[in-house]
């Protein structure tokens, strides 16, 4: 399975540069303005499709935009997505991690959460490190050559001296910040990251020195994938061993089970299953111990005269792990449920025509034999739902209640 390419996208609003320099000192910076940690999370499950639109908007009004972020998705090979005219991405299922790094490894969590521990030392660390530093080698690069083609004489040459030393002082000071170059796996997500900036900096010859004002703020979006496929079921009666759902297709929705004959009328119920996703994280060793968010309810229940429907549903957690900011457009946390019907008997209780359905037609051919006073033995198995040995409106009424509950 291929992995995502890794996903860095920095959108720069606005660098304002009022040239500056230091010979002795280095840069003076002053943060007027920090923020970070807003975050808006697009939820996709497996067969989903969605459009990223071209610009997202936070809660503080701040709008980003993911003009970048869909260049990168076009540019990646995944066999779980499919991306089509530069703007639907479908999630068909299964497992891919995106690798991350810079100044992504303090901002998101390993199932891309944003992390909770961040402090404002720690994300003016990491632009100092991950965006000042470059900065500085450029512009320190900038002005020696212009030293080597221009021959400035005098004031300009004492100036492109002075920004020189200033931007070696910044550089070795940046050098020094501790950083996490690792490159992290995040579980089936596509994160961006968005540093908004306004820089101002001024040099003041006179007195030495460069200042810098900074307004800076982070903004994260990530298109979060989880596929809710089970990969198994299984079922114990009365607490004995398990047993797997005949035939079971993760695609499979409902499925019928004949328990034994033997089997007590009013027999315990209970399921143990296996997701799809949580299964495949297990085979990978970087991805095994994250937490998908998922979260399986499973089965327990008694059979009512042989007969019981059983759901086991598998629910992505969302707000439980990423918090609030999620896309205004889910109202409930993804769920996907297995519906399994289990009866002693060849067909359901309530199957009166023995079509492996019980639906309102059963209802109706039961009124039908009680007016006319006459059924069959099949007829009375089946239809005989309060098992007073006859068929009758009360036998219709509750075959409609089990139609409607099953559906």
């Amino acid at each position: 399975m291929k992995k995502t390419k890794i996903i860095i996208a920095l959108v720069v609003l606005t660098i304002v540069s009022i040239i500056g320099t230091t010979v002795n000192a280095a840069t003076i910076l002053n943060y007027e303005s920090l923020t970070y940690g807003e975050a808006i999370y697009k939820i996709l499950v497996d067969g989903q499709s969605y459009t990223i639109p071209q610009t997202v908007t936070y809660d503080d009004g701040y709008t980003l935009d993911l003009a970048k972020f869909k260049e990168r998705v076009s540019q990646m090979s995944i066999n779980a997505l499919t991306y089509r005219n530069n703007e639907e991405i479908t999630y068909n299922g299964g497992l891919y991690n995106a690798i991350i790094d810079g100044e992504y490894i303090v901002f998101f969590k390993d199932n891309a959460a944003i992390n909770n521990n961040l402090t404002d030392q720690i994300v003016k660390n990491g632009f100092e490190r991950f965006q000042l530093l470059p900065d500085r080698i450029k512009k320190k690069e900038t002005y020696e050559t212009r030293i080597e083609n221009e021959n400035p004489q005098g004031d300009i040459l004492d100036q492109y001296n002075f920004r020189i030393s200033t931007y070696a002082e910044d550089i070795a000071i940046f050098e020094q910040i501790e950083a996490d170059t690792s490159k992290k796996p995040v579980l089936a997500t596509l994160p961006y990251l968005g540093l908004a900036t306004k820089t101002t900096e001024t040099l003041n010859f006179d007195e030495q020195r460069i200042t810098m004002k900074i307004n800076l703020g982070y903004y994260a979006y990530a298109l979060v994938c989880r596929d809710l496929r089970l990969d198994s079921i299984t079922y114990s009666i009365n607490g004995q061993a398990y047993t797997a759902v005949p035939s079971f297709n993760k695609d499979t929705y409902t499925y019928t089970i004949k328990l034994p004959d033997n089997t007590p009328s009013n027999a315990t119920i209970t399921t143990k299953s296996e997701g799809y996703m949580q299964k495949l994280m297990d085979q990978n060793s970087s991805l095994k111990d994250i937490d998908s968010g998922l979260v399986i309810t499973e089965a327990n229940t008694s059979l009512s005269n042989g007969m019981a429907t059983v759901r086991v549903t598998n629910t992505f957690d969302v707000v439980g792990t990423y918090g609030s900011m999620i896309d205004k457009s889910l109202s409930s946390n993804p769920s996907r449920t297995y519906t399994i019907k289990f009866t002693k008997y060849n067909f359901l209780k309530g199957d009166i025509d023995r079509n492996g359905v019980v639906d309102a037609n059963d209802a109706s051919l039961a009124l039908e034999k009680y007016k006319i006073n006459e059924w069959s033995q099949d007829d009375l198995k089946y239809g005989d739902m309060d098992e007073n040995n006859l068929i009758d409106a009360n036998d219709a009424s509750l075959i409609l209640e089990v139609y409607k509950t099953n559906n």
